[in-house]
């Protein structure tokens, strides 16, 4: 039975390829962390005032509520995507085979180490040295 292996240059160069990847992710996730911090901040400043029928909400709160959500929901759609086809491009699609895998550090040379969170919404990336 033949082996398969890379060469030094084609690791590097999917290695390359992928931290890029992982590094848009981060900032995608990193924006819509912003994004959701923004909408709590309106939710906490949205007051209900008791009024004869039940209460009110000015409507102002509410729009604004509404232009931030809609902003959000495709780019959670975009950071889950993009997680799931990072994903792929490194593990088998044969569950059998990635069930070995779930919550496990990936390292990627020279110094990086990433985790897929158990329901792909997320990345976790930290430098290799942290580890030590």
């Amino acid at each position: 039975m033949n082996s398969i292996s890379l060469t030094p240059a084609e690791s590097q160069s999917y290695q390359e390829v992928f931290l890029a990847d992982a590094n848009k992710i981060l900032h995608l996730q990193q924006e819509v962390n912003e994004m959701q911090a923004q909408l709590d901040k309106i939710m906490e400043s949205t007051q209900k005032r008791e009024f004869q029928h039940g209460h009110v909400v000015e409507f102002e709160k509410i729009i604004s509520l509404k232009k931030v959500s809609d902003a959000l929901e495709p780019k959670r759609a975009a950071v889950k995507e993009a997680i799931s086809d990072l994903y792929h491009s490194l593990f088998p699609g044969d569950y059998f085979l990635i069930q070995h895998f779930f919550d496990v550090w990936v390292s990627v040379h020279p110094q990086w180490v990433i985790r897929f969170s158990y329901d792909l919404e997320s990345i976790e990336m930290r430098s290799d040295e942290d580890q030590l």
